[in-house]
């Protein structure tokens, strides 16, 4: 039986591109554009929030995460921590209740004239083996009797880490967001600065000084690549069970090419979306399956169901697809009109 639950990461523009790509979308996808028209009139639309400041992880993957069951992320007390602390124990498949889990992961600090930013392993063209090779050279650190920290790997660039991390015993605000929440603004503001943190920024800047030579880094230099040259640590939730949603059904190819910069690639996700959701629903007509969106700082949520307000023109409804702007109580999660300027334009 078809899934009933349609989830598409990435599938709303960042805000500096949501003009330009709706414009694109009309004027080159006008069939695509009508069919979209003619499946909006069958549902309502809820507009939610989701800035990563506040969830500590991106819309995508507080999505994801919630998809799998998990209501609230909790420390070990049982202390309400925000939902993205719990990510770590997700990418290292951890359950255990009584501690909290974190993870790091190897990326890439770049400093220009704007500032520092971080950047994930997806956007590096890291290979395996690069990773491998740097994190082997970690055995040659002393990590553990110098600062009391323990990194163990549990796949290529990853490493579950314990011992000297901060616990709620020294702060209610022990836990640091995804990697990804935070990789696109300066990273100085979100770099743990906070004396409880010092060892661990200490160990970091062990281990840049050690990478900074390493033959990886080296010949990534000389091609022109990014180095990676630091990690990013993100948890403080304890462990939890997934709970997988066997009616959910993923379209992961929207996020694979909004992370890399394929606009084209990206509208073409949306035509191959638009072009099987109306064949579902007016073709073959199988019932409407409820639709997720993200974007980068909000989750669109369509269930089936007739609008509540008056028809709009179709270019109407494109433009306010795309649009940021939305009344102050559909941002709180009231059902309106799915009208395109509400999901694409950041004005």
């Amino acid at each position: 039986m078809p899934a009933s639950n349609w989830i598409v990461p990435d599938a709303l523009p960042p805000n500096h591109l949501a003009n330009s790509l709706s414009q694109a979308l009309q004027s080159t996808h006008t069939s695509l554009a009508q069919q979209l028209d003619a499946i909006l009139s069958r549902y309502r639309v809820e507009i939610l929030d989701s800035a990563c400041s506040d969830f500590g992880c991106t819309p995508a993957q507080r999505v994801r995460l919630e998809n799998l069951g998990l209501t609230q992320a909790l420390s070990p007390s049982e202390a309400t921590l925000p939902i993205g602390s719990a990510h770590a124990a997700l990418e290292a498949q951890q359950t255990d209740q009584s501690q909290a889990i974190w993870v790091a992961q190897a990326c890439s600090a770049i400093v220009s004239f704007q500032g520092t930013l971080l950047v994930e392993q997806a956007r590096l063209q890291a290979s395996s083996q690069e990773l491998q090779a740097l994190a082997d050279s970690l055995t040659e650190l002393d990590l553990s009797n110098t600062y009391g920290i323990e990194l163990q790997s549990f796949k290529p660039g990853f490493w579950q880490v314990s011992g000297q991390i901060p616990s709620e015993r020294d702060s209610k605000d022990a836990w640091l967001p995804t990697l990804q929440s935070v990789q696109d603004q300066e990273a100085s503001d979100a770099w743990p600065t906070a004396e409880i943190w010092r060892i661990w920024r200490q160990c970091v800047n062990e281990i840049q000084m050690h990478w900074h030579t390493h033959p990886v880094n080296q010949k990534r230099q000389a091609e022109g690549l990014p180095v990676i040259n630091t990690l990013w640590l993100s948890g403080g939730a304890r462990g939890w069970t997934p709970q997988p949603n066997a009616d959910a059904q993923w379209f992961e190819t929207f996020q694979q090419h909004a992370s890399h910069g394929l606009w084209s690639e990206w509208l073409k996700d949306w035509q191959t979306l638009v072009t099987q959701w109306h064949t579902h629903i007016f073709e073959i007509k199988q019932p409407q399956p409820t639709v997720t969106f993200t974007g980068e700082d909000r989750i669109i949520r369509l269930t089936p169901g007739k609008p509540s307000v008056k028809k709009l023109s179709l270019g109407a409804k494109i433009q306010k697809l795309f649009s940021r702007s939305t009344p102050t109580n559909s941002r709180a999660g009231a059902a309106q009109t799915p009208e395109w300027r509400n999901w694409w334009n950041p004005l």
